[in-house]
C-alpha cells in the first residue's frame, strides 16, 4: 500500500505547485503560449477548473488583442469564470493580436 501513499504524496505535490503561482502569471504564462498548450495545461491539474473571478486586470495585451478584447463587452466586469476558460481566452486573444499583426491588413 505505499504505491497508494506515493501517489497521494506526488499529487498533493503538484498540485502545490500549481496554487504557488498567482493566477495573474498563469494567464501571462498563457498569454505567450499556443492555444492547444494552454488546453493541456489545463487538463493537467484540478486547480485550473476552480472560478475565478474575471474583474481582474489582465496582462500586458497588443493592440490587437485589446481590439478583440473589446468586442466582448456584452460581459459584466464582476463574471466568475473558470481559470481554464480564462486562461484559454488569453492564449486565443494572444494568438489573434499575432496572427493580426503579422497579415498587414491594417486590422488592428
Amino acid at each position: 500500500s505505499d504505491a497508494g501513499g506515493t501517489i497521494a504524496i506526488i499529487a498533493d505535490t503538484d498540485a502545490n505547485l500549481f496554487a504557488s503561482l498567482p493566477d495573474t502569471t498563469w494567464e501571462m504564462i498563457s498569454s505567450y503560449a499556443a492555444p492547444p498548450d494552454v488546453y493541456n495545461l489545463s487538463l493537467s491539474s484540478k486547480h485550473f477548473f476552480r472560478e475565478v473571478s474575471t474583474d481582474k486586470p489582465s496582462a500586458k495585451k497588443t493592440p490587437s488583442a485589446n481590439a478583440a478584447a473589446k468586442g466582448n463587452a456584452a460581459s459584466s466586469s464582476n463574471d466568475k469564470k473558470v481559470l481554464a476558460t480564462q486562461l484559454l481566452r488569453s492564449s486565443l486573444l494572444s494568438s489573434l493580436g499575432r496572427v493580426l499583426e503579422k497579415s498587414g491588413s491594417g486590422i488592428t
